[in-house]
Formats: C-alpha cells, structure tokens, sequence
C-alpha cells in the first residue's frame, strides 16, 4: 500500500498537511500570553479566573498546604502507581457528599454513577461524548453568553448547539423571561440544557430558587436533559452547602429526573494544575442493569482518550473533605475568598459610582463569584488593553480576583473614563480631582492616606489585653516588615519603645483599633459600610444588636399602617439609592427589606452579632479601653431594652473591650405606656403598645371593641389601617395636632395623598440613576428650604398653618365641632408633623367616637377619663409614643466612674448631638441636640458617622489613645442651643416628644439650627474642642507619629498616585499668564 508522501515530490510538503486549517486561538490564553509579553509595570490581568491574593500572587489554600504536608509525612506523593480508570472510590464517595449532602444518600446512589475526570473541563468532555453516543440529543442548549468550551465540545462531537437568552444587555442582570420562553417555545424532547450551578461564567448572575424550580418543572414535562456545570462551588455565596442547592432539589424531585453533572475543584480548593475533577449521572430510576453498563461505558471513553486519571489532586481533596478539621478550614478558607472577592466588587462599584457622572454600575454588585460582567463593549475592551494594558475578554468580564488594592483605582478610573469618552492624561490620576465628598465614599481614596495595606501574616485580630501602647508598638514593629525604607531614628531607640518603632514606618499609617457599636439600624449599618469600604483601614468593627434580626426600628415596628413619614426617596442610605420604592411614604415591611437588602449586598452581616445585649459599659482609664458586659438573648424576634427590663436575657455573659465605644440604639424603639396612669395590670382585655405589635393580633382586634390612645405618628397611622376589622373604636386624644404633608408635599401627590409609583417610573430611574438623582436632590432642596417654616411668625409659618387648618376643616366638613377641638392653638411643627393619610377621614366613621380629655385610670372593663365616662372595650391599643430623655438604657461609666445615664436622666448635654462630656472615646449617634425635626434622619446619621470616621482616624494616625470633650464644652453648646431654641416654633405650648412628652420642658433634642449648619459642623471637626492623650507619655515625643518622615503615599506608589498634587491650580479656571501682556515681554526686571 502506498504512503501518504507517495505521490509527493522529494523535499516537497505533503498537500494533505496544507489543507489543515488555521482556527481561531483560545482568546483568553491567547491574551494572557499577550499579558506575559506586555512590559509596562502598571499592567494589569484580568482574564483567568484562577483566585489570587492582594498581592497579585496565587494563594494557595491552608488546608491544601496542610494536607500536601500530612500526604508528605506519609510518603503518600512519592506513589506512582495507576489509578482505576473511573478513579479513587473514596474521593469520589467524598465528592459526591459535597454535591448532595452529608445524610442518608442511600437511594441517591444507587441511582448515580461517577467517575473522577480531568478537571470540570474534562467532566464536561467525557458526558458529551457519552450524550452524543446515546442520547444522541437533537441539540444542546447554552446560555447567552456562556463559558465558550461548553459549545466547542459538543460540536466537535457533532452535536448542534442553540442558545437560550440569559443575559440581558439593556438591563445588564438575568433575563430569565427569555429563557424560559425559548425553552418554552423551542426546546424539544431529548434536547440537552447546560445549566451553571452557582457563580455563572461569565456573567456572575445566578438563578433564586423560584427560578430553578420554574426550569426543573420544564425539563421535567418538556423531557429536556439536564447537564449542570459545577465549576464554582462556594464562590457565590461564601458557603458551598448552599450553592448547590439546585442540584439538591433535582435530585430529591418526587419525579427524579435522569441529569449529569459535572465538578471541578480547581477554583475552590486552588488545584489549578492538578486538573481534579468528576463526572456524575444520576438516572430516574433504581434498575440494577443500568448503572454497570453506564459505568462500563464511561470507563471506555476516559481508556481510549487518557486511560486513568491522575492521583495528586484528588489526594489532596480526598485529605481535606475526609478530614473533619481540615474541611472546616477549607469552608473557612473557600468563605474568605468568596468575601475578598465580593469587597473587590464593592469596591470596584463604588469607585466607578463616586463621581455619580459616569454609567450605573449597580449591575456589578448584583452579581457574583469570580466573575463580574461589566457591560464594556469589545471597543472599550480594546483600548483598555492596548491604551492602558488592563486585559479582559472582548465581552467585557473581568475576574474579580485580579483587582487589587494597587490596581483597583487605576482599573475603575479608566473604566469610568472610557465610559465618559474623556481623554484624560495620565497627570489626571491624583485625588486633587475628586471632591471631598467622593473621596470618603470611595475605598481608595482615602485622604489624608491611601488604602494602608497590611502585611501578610499581620491580619490576625490583636490581643486587646495589651494596653493600646503595647498593642500600637507591637502592630508597627510588625508593619515595618513591609516597608521599603530601612532604618530608624535612633535616638528614640532605649528611650522609647513606641516612638522607635514609629520612626520605621511612613507617616498616617493607621494602628489596629477596635471599635464596638451597639445597635444595627441606620447608624451601626452605615458604620459597617463604613469599615466595609475601607474607610477606617485597621478597625476590627463589631455591632451589637439586641435583636433576632438587623433594622432597629424598622425590626421592630409591625403595627398596621406602619410607615415613614418622610418621603422615602429621603429616607435611605445615599451609598444605597433605591429606585424601587413603591410609594412616596414607604411601608415599614419595605423599609425593613431596604436593610436586608443593603447587608446582603454590601457584605455587611458578619460585622453584627445578633441577640446579644449590652448591659453596662465601663471606660477603664489606666487601659485606656472600654469594658463591655454583654449578656445573650434567648434569641427572641425583640428584646425590649429599658433601664430595669431584662426581658429575654440569659445567665450567658461575658465581657468585651475596645478602644471606641459608639452608641447607636437609637430612641425611636424606648417605648412607653401611658404616663400617670394607674391601673394597666387590671385591665382584663388585651392591651398592647404600637412599637411592640403583638405577631398575632388579628383576634384581638377583628369585630372587637377597641381603644386607641394617642394621636401621635403612630396612632395616626394605625386608625386608618384597622378601621375596617373594629366593630367599634373609641379614639382616646388629649391635645390637638397637625395634620400636614409638609415634607416634600409638592412631590407626595394631589393632596398629598400617599402617590404610588409605577413600575415605568421605577425602571426609567434604574436605568437613568441621574434622572434619580435629581429627583432626589430636588426633595432634599425642598426639605432644606423648609427649615425657615420652623422660626415662629415667619411668612412660611404663616402659609403652612394656613394650609393646615383648610385640610383639617375640608376633611371633617361634616364635624365642625371636631374639626374645632382638633385645631392647635400652637404653631405647625411643634409637635412632629404627619401627614395622617385617612386619619381626619377615620375620625368621621360610624365606627369611630372621639374622647377628648386626661384618662384617669385604666379599669377591669376598659377606660375611666377625668370626667368619669368609661369606654369599655375588649383591647386597648397605646400608641403612646417613646421615652425621649436620652438616657442610655444601662449603666455607661465614664472619667471617675460617672454614670452618662443618671448624668443624662437629670439633664442630657451633648455636643453636635455626638459626644458627650467626660466620656473618652465614646459617640452617640444622634443624642441629644440632633435633627430630629428637620427632616429625614438617614443622611443626619451618615454625617455624624463621616465625624466619626475622621476623628477615628485622627487616633489611629496621630498617636492618640484617647480623646475627651474639653470641660465646659457639652455645657456651653447646650446652652446655645436651649437660647436659640425659644425663637422657633417647637418652643410654642405644645406637649411634644421633642420636649420628652411635657408642655414646658427644655427643648435638649433638637438642633439650633438648620440641618444644612449642622452638615457643616459635623463636615469640619474643631479637634480643638477636645482634649488628646498620647500614647507616648513624653511631651517631647508629641510629634513621633511624623515617623519616617515619608508617607504612605511616597511609599507604597500605588497606580495612579500623584506625587505632583501641590502643581495642580488650586483655582481650576486658573488662566496661563499671557506673555505679550506680561511685564517681562521686553525683557524688564
């Protein structure tokens, strides 16, 4: 027979081997070879998603390296010897636990047949030559966009392939309609569907539970063959048992499916070249013959293509999942690359936001995993690798694990500027261009210093039973491991330890301190956000809540009815716009979603530990620390916290220490029942308080006789809401109030009615954030504007009491007599403005009687007023509002052992509503002398804690261990603020909450002035007003913090630093001096 080389001349190529045709290279290993080739210093990879470190390096695993060393000890990688062809048995009995979990499996498997694979690529080979050879499916379909090998494999084995809609360009998130519809529309029995377990590649946006169930009802009645790619396990949701949750609920179907998967431990284990893996098929059903002969056919395609898979990697795994200390710090290790990688994307979103000019990027925080899906077009892509070396795939994904604190601002700033279609210089990368407002929102940005990074080996929480000194010169004798200066100042060596060690770092590096905050509403949420993003590098941040769940008073009240009475589109965080508001005034259940929402996404929860309830806190002024007493809750939904109450408490305490003591619990959950009222425990019906709305009330309310006492926001709210399901209601007031929309009035709705947003309204928002934006600007200026409403007998006054008295008589047209009783003789904002949506029309019910006076006691049957008519009723509803002293709800010991909560009994002082006098390193968010009549108190909570961060950092920079209000300091501010309070209108005769529930009291909660003066103040702290101990007693060494003379800056030169900021015009309409108009043109001195 002749050979191929024949009929071909001596010397000549054969023209077989000419008809070979070129293909287009793999376009992600082509460009890192590309990357491998690139010499600029600042380039950046962004292809691969193999996990690396900050530092830029892969990180292998401590449970890999222990297990490599135990395997090692036991000679166990010196063995050559073959695997089976299918592999080791027990690994595989291992890998299948980690899919489906650890219980009885025992019908599972003898339904599935696995075999160890070269990786999850090779798994995916090996089921479609199996699928190809036996189902011989009429097509397979991939998402798109997909992982490209998925589409390559089958076609190569001559299988077509379609896909189905899963991303959607316009919206940038999960287009699952499409999806469903196409399978709905197209997909044909004994199709196949590719479907990605967890932490999609490479879009990052996965299917919720809903969605998973929609697709196995369709393959199940459609006969559509699921084939799940199981690539990523834990990098999701930081915990693997939950990321396959999908293919534990096709496995437990009431009518399984036949279905395959395949598994890769590449990425979660960091095995990225031992290619370990495994293919597994589970059948529909149990008959014996069928998983042999599958087995026996999968051994015959790994025989004929590599015979038998390799041993290394799967010991390692067969190590760590056999292990039961070693798996729980391999959770532990797949748990912190998955939270590393979702800081990057925080921080990668935030930054590309902060200037608010460029595109929306809130798509990248609603993704996950490795990948992220920017929404770069291949033009963009382009530029950014060939202009400024960042390489990523055409289709814009990124892996998240490539961005780094060196890299990350010289990535977003590009990205924005690509965005923005601006030819920045290089010279534009410096802070001097942002605003100081964005360089607080964005994590590496922060001024005076930038993102500090912490040497490896040195994130270990410290031992706070150091004093801070001790704690502050072992912390910088470890940092200075990672500098690039030697040397010190060695006259500070033998004279003092702390200064030594400080002369060896750069100056502003920020010592560790620990910082604990009571209370996961607004303010301890902001300030985990706030840590979160890198604001204050080296806090080891813990909130206490003492709470089953996060919220505060959103957790807590439940009442019917309940709702803000601003506008919503105020009430939020201003890092976490929520487009999706449904009404102007927002239901409580909403505003509760916003919080779980704002610490799901921003990878907020690990920072709060719930049911737990701070009892006493004690300043120990020789350890310059604060001592907590903490007991554990019973774990109850609410715990009520009142000086005195222990409810839901345990014998479970213990003590924890911190450097800085922050107070958020709020005021708006310290509630009261009826003052000066004798006789509650008699009652024999039902009785309850607003803020603490019983689960199951319904009973206690559907065709009953009820009271309601109060006419506060509360009891304003819940009238309208329970009208209907009363048989009766006898609305219990004793002083008149204001109805009024006044807040934002114009943008609430004919009326001020409660106006609901469409859902065009709400998606022209999120797809235009600057529309939203301005929207929201425009309501803040109303508020703003607002403020001169509140100064007695001004023209705004004026008009606003007018409109108040034409809606009160317009809705009780019918009761002039009540109308009458219910008109103030005070001013409008006295008492806290409600807009009542209902209420004045409620009042006029059939159902409804008004009793007006003093209630004298509450009986057996009901209620006796001071002019003995009884109500009887069968419950009792006592929407008495809140204890407003400021009092803290334990015992807070400061300087000397004073006591803050008898010192705030008597008379609360505080200064900017912050700080409170001798009380070292201690805040309270909003305590006395605080907006809390000016508006929403969302953004008032942001500003005190944007002062807190900075005075944070002025410790932890500057050498201090303590700071305390100067003497006299609190006093004379709340002196001004008493004075200045008698001008405006909450001085007028009403009996407010303002004045702690009294006619006359001394107006100690409120701001002097307008929320726009208190920003101000809050914005540029007078560090003069306080007294600063430092942590080198030697008055000569004051100025040892200046340490090596460099900063941080100098020093680390991260991407984009500016070391030339002092050259920038500090007036940027700055003009070039004209030579012909200058005196030197003709050469004059």
């Amino acid at each position: 027979m002749p050979s191929l080389e024949d009929s071909t001349p001596k010397g000549a190529t054969p023209s077989w081997l000419k008809t070979i045709p070129n293909i287009v290279a793999d376009e992600i290993f082509s460009l890192a070879a590309d990357f491998r080739l690139d010499t600029n210093p600042q380039k950046v990879d962004l292809l691969i998603g193999a996990y690396r470190s900050d530092d830029g390096n892969p990180c292998p695993l401590p449970s890999v390296l222990e297990a490599e060393r135990r395997l090692l000890s036991q000679n166990d990688l010196g063995k050559h010897e073959y695997l089976p062809i299918e592999g080791d048995v027990a690994y595989l009995r291992l890998a299948q636990k980690l899919l489906f979990g650890q219980g009885d499996q025992s019908e599972l498997l003898q339904r599935m047949v696995s075999v160890q694979s070269i990786s999850g690529s090779g798994a995916i080979h090996i089921g479609a030559a199996f699928l190809s050879r036996f189902l011989k499916p009429g097509c397979v379909w991939v998402s798109d966009p997909t992982w490209g090998p998925h589409i390559i494999m089958f076609e190569r084995m001559g299988v077509e392939c379609k896909k189905y809609p899963y991303y959607d360009p316009a919206t940038r998130l999960l287009n699952f309609q499409g999806m469903i519809d196409t399978l709905e529309s197209q997909g044909q029995t004994g199709d196949v569907i590719m479907l990605q377990v967890c932490a999609h590649n490479p879009t990052g946006l996965d299917l919720n539970q809903e969605q998973w169930k929609v697709i196995a009802e369709i393959c199940q009645r459609k006969g559509i063959f699921p084939f799940f790619d199981n690539a990523y396990q834990g990098f999701a949701t930081g915990n693997p048992e939950k990321d396959v949750w999908p293919l534990r609920y096709f496995a437990s179907l009431e009518h399984p499916l036949t279905f395959c998967v395949a598994q890769s431990f590449s990425k979660n284990f960091g095995l990225y070249g031992q290619r370990t893996g495994a293919f597994h098929f589970i059948t529909n059903s149990k008959e014996t013959t069928i998983q042999p002969n599958v087995l026996q056919q999968l051994r015959f395609i790994i025989r004929t293509e590599y015979s038998t898979p390799p041993r290394t990697g799967c010991n390692i795994v067969k190590t760590i999942l056999g292990d039961p200390e070693l798996k729980s710090q391999w959770l532990s290790d797949v748990s912190s690359m998955s939270k590393r990688l979702g800081q990057v994307r925080l921080a990668l979103h935030d930054g590309l936001s902060a200037s608010g000019e460029s595109d929306d990027f809130d798509h990248i925080i609603k993704q996950n995993g490795m990948f992220s899906y920017t929404g770069l077009n291949p033009q963009q892509v382009l530029r950014l690798r060939n202009e400024y070396h960042v390489y990523l795939s055409s289709s814009g994904r990124i892996s998240m694990a490539g961005l780094n604190s060196k890299n990350l601002r010289y990535v977003y700033l590009f990205i924005e500027e690509l965005c923005l279609e601006i030819e920045a210089p290089p010279h534009w990368w410096n802070f001097a261009h942002l605003s100081e407002l964005q360089r607080i929102s964005c994590p590496e940005t922060l001024a005076p210093f930038p993102l500090f990074r912490y040497p490896v080996g040195n994130n270990e929480r410290m031992d706070y039973s150091l004093s801070p000194r001790a704690r502050a010169t072992k912390f910088f004798n470890e940092v200075v491991t990672s500098t690039t200066l030697p040397g010190a100042t060695e006259d500070y060596q033998g004279r003092n330890d702390l200064a030594y060690a400080l002369s060896k770092v750069p100056m502003l590096t920020p010592r560790k301190v620990k910082v604990i905050a009571v209370g996961a509403g607004f303010g301890g949420v902001d300030l985990a956000r706030a840590v979160r993003v890198g604001k204050l590098p080296g806090v080891d941040l813990t909130v206490y809540e003492k709470n089953a769940g996060i919220g505060g008073t959103w957790h807590e009240s439940r009442y019917p009815g309940c709702a803000c009475d601003v506008p919503a589109h105020s009430y939020q965080y201003t890092w976490a716009p929520n487009p999706h508001w449904s009404h102007f005034y927002a239901p409580a259940p909403e505003i509760k979603q916003y919080f779980e929402d704002c610490a799901d996404q921003h990878d907020l929860r690990s920072y709060f530990k719930l049911s737990h309830k701070v009892v006493e806190a004690k300043w120990i002024e020789e350890r310059q620390i604060w001592q907590l007493r903490i007991k554990k809750t019973d774990g109850r939904d609410v715990a009520i916290s009142s000086p005195g109450v222990t409810d839901g408490e345990t014998n479970d305490e213990f003590i924890d220490e911190c450097d800085v003591f922050i107070n958020a619990t709020g005021f708006f959950n310290n509630w009261k029942w009826p003052r000066n009222v004798p006789g509650r425990e008699t009652f024999q019906g039902t009785m309850f308080h607003t803020a603490n709305w019983p689960s199951v009330w319904e009973k206690d309310i559907e065709g009953k006789t009820v009271a309601l006492i109060g006419n506060g926001s509360s009891g304003i709210q819940v009238l309208p809401a329970i009208l209907d399901k009363v048989k009766k209601i006898y609305v219990h007031i004793r002083s008149p109030t204001w109805i009024t929309s006044r807040i934002g009035e114009k943008f609430a709705g004919p009326k001020g009615v409660n106006y609901k947003f469409t859902e065009e309204e709400q998606a022209e928002w999120a797809k235009h954030p600057e529309k939203y934006l301005d929207f929201r600007k425009s309501m803040e200026d109303d508020v703003n504007t607002r403020f001169k409403f509140f100064m007695d007998h001004t023209p705004e006054q004026k008009l606003a009491r007018q409109s108040a008295v034409d809606n009160l008589k317009a809705k009780l047209d019918s009761r002039p007599d009540l109308a009458k009783l219910l008109e103030p003789d005070f001013a409008v904002g006295c008492r806290r403005p409600t807009p009542g949506l209902g209420y004045l029309e409620a009042l006029v019910s059939s159902k409804c009687e008004v009793v007006w006076g003093d209630i004298a006691e509450f009986t057996p049957n009901g209620i006796l007023t001071k002019d003995a008519r009884e109500s009887k009723v069968d419950s009792i509803i006592c929407a008495t509002g809140f204890e407003l002293s400021y009092a803290p709800r334990f015992p807070i010991l400061g300087k000397d052992g004073l006591n803050l909560q008898e010192v705030w009994l008597k008379a609360p002082e505080s200064y900017l509503s912050v700080c409170a006098a001798d009380m070292p390193n201690y805040f309270t968010i909003l305590g006395p002398a605080s907006p809390l009549g000016h508006g929403s108190l969302v953004t008032s909570i942001e500003m005190c804690n944007r002062f807190i961060v900075r005075m944070i950092r002025k410790l932890q920079t500057q050498n201090y261990s303590s700071f305390t209000l100067r003497p006299g300091v609190a006093r004379a501010y709340q002196n001004h603020a008493l004075s200045y309070l008698k001008r405006t209108v909450w001085a007028s005769g009403c009996t407010s909450t303002y004045k702690n529930g009294t006619k006359d009291g001394e107006l100690r909660s409120l701001h002097p002035g307008s929320r726009i003066q208190l920003f101000t103040l809050l914005e540029d702290p007078r560090y003069e007003d306080f007294e600063w101990k430092s942590l080198c007693e030697d008055s000569d060494l004051a100025f040892a913090w200046l340490a090596n003379g460099f900063t941080a800056l100098e020093e680390e030169r991260p991407a984009g630093a500016d070391l030339t900021w002092f050259v920038d015009p500090a007036d940027r309409e700055a003009k070039p001096i004209q030579l012909e108009a200058s005196h030197y043109a003709n050469g004059s001195e």
